[in-house]
C-alpha cells in the first residue's frame, strides 16, 4: 500500500508517523481536531507493516517552484502495528500535549519528549519519528507499507 501525506507543516523539526491508538491512549493527551487540521489520516487494515519513506521539501513560494518536491531523506524497514485502522502523520506537537480544543496542557509536550526521548524511543511497533530532514518547513511524506509476514 502506498499512501502521500502532503502539506506537512514542521516547526518541531520532527514528523510522526503512528497508529491513531498510540496518541489516543497517551497520558499527555492528544488533540483529534489538530490532526484533522494540520496531519493526515489515512485508512489501513489492522495489521504489522513494514514502512518504508521518502521525504520531499515542497517550496512555498512561486520563486523558490525550481526547487519543488525536492527529495530530502528516506528511510524503510520501519515497524509498525496498526489496532485502529487509522495511521496518522503529522508533526507530534500540534496534537500531543493538548487538549480537545487545542490548548497546550501545562508541559505535556516537555513531558512526552523526555518520556521518549525526543520519540527516538516509542514502544517499538506504536510508531516512529522522522527527524532527518534537516529542520523546519512544509514537506511531502510518501509511504509505503508492506504487511509482515509472521515468524513460523
Amino acid at each position: 500500500m502506498k499512501f502521500k501525506a502532503t502539506d506537512i507543516g514542521v516547526d518541531s523539526g520532527c514528523i510522526i508517523v503512528c497508529d491513531l491508538d498510540y496518541l489516543k491512549r497517551l497520558k499527555q493527551g492528544y488533540c483529534s481536531k489538530e490532526i484533522k487540521r494540520l496531519g493526515k489520516t489515512f485508512v489501513v487494515p489492522n495489521g504489522t507493516y513494514m514502512v518504508s519513506y521518502r521525504i520531499s521539501l515542497v517550496e512555498e513560494s512561486e520563486e523558490d517552484r525550481s526547487g519543488y518536491n525536492d527529495d530530502v531523506c528516506s528511510g524503510e524497514n520501519e515497524s509498525l502495528v496498526i489496532k485502529s485502522g487509522k495511521l496518522v502523520v503529522i508533526n507530534p506537537c500540534y496534537t500531543i500535549g493538548k487538549d480537545k480544543n487545542g490548548e497546550h496542557i501545562d508541559d505535556n509536550w516537555q513531558d512526552w519528549l523526555g518520556d521518549t526521548n525526543y520519540g527516538h524511543e516509542i514502544p517499538h511497533g506504536k510508531g516512529f519519528i522522522i527527524d532527518s530532514m534537516g529542520g523546519d518547513g512544509c514537506y511531502e511524506v510518501d509511504l509505503a507499507l508492506k504487511r509482515a509476514i509472521p515468524r513460523q
